[in-house]
């Protein structure tokens, strides 16, 4: 069996099904089991609705309460191991994205996904994927482009992006594609639909000490965090992961340049580019 067809089977919606079979055999109400383990009852819905994942020690004492046998706990524990390995999440992050009322974005190298243009997803892409045929390529940069989307309408998302300077610098597709991004970015700006900080090289260590980070906020569910390395991703609404990502992003943001200062910074490298 595949890694992708066990996390099918396997999903957050199915633990908290089984929940809702425990409990009801049980003949507890959401609130009463709520009491005994601690969390209101609105926790117990969405961790039933599977919107929401409970913490080990939470699992540990819903397991108690209706005499599972310990089933909860196995596999809470199997769907964590599961997450850290799975490494394509971006189909999530594509859904999350569209639901999110507000984005926070950390990069280092490059210019994020959502904010690229055409010719400089192209260029990335076909970078990581020479040996691709044409239509794959086409398809994976069809693909970016379709997230640009969130951004559009008045529904979109608050976003807000801490940009490291060395994205301005490296140079993906030649003079006249950095300056077509980098002239999108500027638009974006000045019609206030994004914001961004350049964090400059003079901090040193505080970006290079920094991956990609992706916080999404959201109406009615738990907040994520998302980082992605070569092979790999994590996403997790784990409230602790998540203060801590905060946390780093506001390192980053009071670090970075202030607004006017990054947008110069950013429309001087693009004359560079001429």
């Amino acid at each position: 069996m595949s890694l992708n067809d066990e996390f099918k089977i396997l999903t957050w919606e199915y633990f908290g099904e089984e929940l809702k079979r425990f409990r009801e055999t049980a003949g507890l109400t959401q609130q009463a089991l709520g009491d005994m383990v601690y969390v209101s009852a609105s926790y117990i819905a969405q961790f039933e609705s599977g919107k929401r994942k409970p913490q080990l020690d939470v699992s540990e004492r819903l397991d108690n309460v209706p005499h599972t046998g310990g089933v909860l706990v196995r596999m809470v524990k199997k769907l964590v191991q599961t997450s850290k390995q799975f490494a394509d999440f971006f189909g999530l992050m594509r859904e999350a994205e569209q639901k999110a009322t507000s984005i926070h974005e950390y990069e280092n190298v490059r210019l994020p996904g959502v904010l690229q243009t055409r010719p400089y997803a192209e260029a990335i892409i076909r970078a990581m994927h020479p040996l691709s045929e044409e239509q794959v390529v086409t398809d994976l940069v069809d693909g970016r482009m379709n997230r640009a989307t969130i951004l559009e309408g008045p529904a979109r998302p608050a976003y807000w992006l801490v940009l490291h300077e060395t994205a301005l610098h490296t140079r993906i597709g030649g003079d006249d594609v950095m300056r077509g991004q980098l002239e999108h970015v500027l638009r974006l700006i000045d019609l206030n639909v994004i914001g961004v900080q350049v964090l400059p090289f003079t901090e040193g260590a505080v970006g290079a000490m920094v991956s990609p980070i992706l916080l999404l906020e959201f109406a009615d569910l738990p907040s994520i965090v998302y980082t992605e390395g070569l092979s790999s991703a994590d996403i997790t609404d784990d409230p602790r992961a998540y203060r801590q990502a905060e946390e780093v992003y506001a390192l980053l943001r009071t670090a970075a340049l202030p607004i006017s200062a990054s947008r110069e910074l950013i429309e001087s490298r693009a004359e560079k580019y001429f």
